[in-house]
């Protein structure tokens, strides 16, 4: 091989190094955006929703205790009529958390979990309701404590959905320290390959000057 071929296979191992270098750093930039963006496009709107479902969940809640704890048939409506409002609310964010904010199936999975118990909810609701209209406030209150631990389990399934929103940040911090080691690697790699072949020119063009000196000395000693 000669000098020139020696070379240009150094030059094009170093441009082969950075370009791989260049290439992976734009992949792995675009993995770390696409999952910490995913934080502005997915988790920040998830958990404002839910948030919202919980505080209404909470209010439909209290209402309904209000109702159970009133006698006069005009209050009771008064609080019925701001019972529908609770639950159209819930059902509106619940929509509204389908159409924009799933995740992928365990997500999807988890709000169809979340309103079949809030549909379970809504069925005790209803039993409390019609005994508090009749004035039957032991039994309403019985059947209110009944389904209290099904609200909790409806306020902890949707914590579930804040936690799987929150798991983005964790990936883009494993994608990021990917990138690093990814970038360290094929940094020492390119330094290795252009310092084994730098070596090699090196030692071959101090072998092959070597040559030429002792030929030049010879030369100058009259050995032709």
């Amino acid at each position: 091989m000669t000098i020139t071929n020696k070379m240009i296979l150094l030059v094009c191992a170093a441009i082969f190094g950075l370009i791989s270098l260049a290439g992976l750093g734009q992949n792995k930039m675009d993995s770390v955006y696409e999952k910490t963006n995913f934080s502005n496009v997915n988790s920040i709107p998830s958990i404002v929703t839910l948030d919202k479902v919980v505080v209404w969940v909470g209010r439909l809640r209290v209402r309904v205790y209000r109702h159970v704890l009133n006698t006069d048939a005009v209050k009771m409506q008064e609080i019925e009529s701001i019972i529908v409002d609770a639950k159209s609310n819930i059902s509106k964010e619940l929509k509204d958390y389908e159409s924009c904010c799933i995740a992928d199936d365990k997500d999807r999975q988890l709000l169809s979990n979340d309103m079949n118990a809030y549909n379970e909810y809504l069925n005790g609701v209803e039993q409390i309701l019609s005994l508090s209209r009749d004035n039957k406030t032991e039994q309403a209150r019985d059947i209110a404590a009944k389904y209290a631990p099904l609200a909790e389990k409806i306020s902890a399934a949707l914590d579930a959905h804040v936690e799987l929103a929150k798991k983005s940040a964790d990936k883009a911090v494993v994608a990021k320290t990917e990138a690093t080691q990814m970038f360290v690697i094929i940094t020492i790699l390119v330094v290795l390959v252009t310092a084994l072949l730098g070596w090699f020119i090196v030692s071959s063009l101090r072998h092959q000057l070597a040559g030429v000196v002792t030929t030049l000395r010879k030369l100058s000693q009259g050995d032709f």
